[in-house]
């Protein structure tokens, strides 16, 4: 049962960080100069990896992050 957890706590790691990846290149796709623009934000918000992980991750601060 500790050999499942571990399995599966390693492909939640795994679908996180790709899903940071996704999320980082929207972002990055999307910017046309320093400032984010409204259209990119639409670009964001239309991609499926942009707004997988914003919804569950805007509801409460992270205290461990830096700022």
């Amino acid at each position: 049962m500790l050999i499942l957890a571990i399995v599966l706590a390693a492909a939640g790691a795994s679908c996180m960080a790709g899903a940071a990846h996704l999320q980082h290149g929207a972002v990055h796709r999307s910017t046309t100069g320093p400032v984010l623009r409204l259209s990119a934000l639409r670009t964001i918000l239309r991609t499926p990896s942009g707004t997988s992980a914003t919804a569950s991750s805007s509801s409460a601060p992270d205290s461990t992050s830096s700022p």
